[in-house]
């Protein structure tokens, strides 16, 4: 598949999102998608929201993580995207515009998306890559089911005030039996 064919495959599944979500509170103003494979093999698709309190207020409330499991559930379904990487964030502020400012916003996801990656595993102790200290960052999650004692999957998020990080996390329901040591 083309990188042309792809960029339109996503179109459609967000397009597809602001059309399944019309009315969605909280939601981002606009978006853009991210991919020069001489830099990165990652395909970033970025939701911007224009006002600071609004992205917070969709960090805290769980729109941002709605948003992220709609497009990723719908890229699932698609065999095209089982093996292409692809980074779902959200900005504050307007989308670039010129082709200077695009290549500097997606220099700045390529670093962004390496420091993700290097601090997997890292102490909770160290910074997270918004630079806070990642054991200060909230662990939330929807209870959907109340039925249910303990959370499957959520999103994490900095409680800075000007910090817009966010994470997902999950947990395996169903892990392989492992065997005690003899």
């Amino acid at each position: 598949m083309s990188n042309n064919e792809i960029a339109d495959k996503i179109e459609l599944v967000v397009g597809k999102m602001f059309g399944d979500f019309p009315a969605i509170s909280f939601g981002p103003n606009e978006y853009s998608i991210f991919f020069n494979p001489k830099k990165s093999s990652t395909w970033f698709i970025v939701f911007f929201y224009n006002e600071l309190e609004i992205i917070k207020a969709a960090l805290e409330n769980g729109t941002c993580y709605e948003i992220h499991s709609y497009v990723l559930n719908q890229f699932e379904k698609d065999d095209d995207f089982a093996n292409l990487n692809m980074s779902i964030q959200f900005e504050n502020g307007n989308r670039p515009i010129d082709m200077s400012s695009v290549n500097n916003f997606l220099d700045s996801l390529i670093v962004k998306n390496e420091a993700m990656k290097r601090s997997s595993g890292k102490n909770p102790n160290d910074n997270c890559d918004c630079g806070h200290l990642f054991d200060r960052h909230q662990i939330l999650f929807n209870n959907e089911n109340e039925k249910i004692d303990v959370a499957s999957h959520g999103w994490i998020i900095c409680p800075e005030v000007d910090c817009t990080c966010f994470k997902t996390w999950s947990v395996n329901e169903n892990p392989a039996p492992q065997s005690l040591p003899s």
